[in-house]
């Protein structure tokens, strides 16, 4: 059985995150990656089912990171006040559970 392309190809194992970091540094700008490397990234973008205009993801990242940082105490504050209104809403239906079980016993 012969091995598969994706264990054997210099795209794939140690040298993956070399090559996402100089795709990145083509995003940000083509010219930063020596010819060889341009051209391959070029004809990458015309294969078919390739994004129209791919971006850098450090940025995106990034901006995730910074609107977590800002919002996290606003998410524990909501998670708290949702828990509380969980429990308010469990105290109100056995009340009501209870009265509705009082009236069906006097009837």
């Amino acid at each position: 059985m012969a091995p598969l392309l994706t264990n054997t190809s210099y795209l794939y194992g140690g040298n993956a995150s070399f090559i996402e970091e100089l795709y990145e540094q083509y995003l940000t700008d083509p010219a930063s990656v020596t010819p060889g490397w341009r051209d391959y990234f070029d004809k990458l973008a015309q294969t078919p089912g390739a994004v129209e205009r791919d971006i850098p993801a450090r940025p995106v990242e990034q901006s995730f990171a910074r609107m977590a940082k800002e919002s996290s105490g606003q998410k524990r504050t909501s998670i708290a006040e949702r828990l509380s209104a969980q429990k308010q809403a469990a105290v109100l239906n056995l009340i009501a559970a209870y009265r509705f079980i009082g009236i069906r016993q006097a009837n």
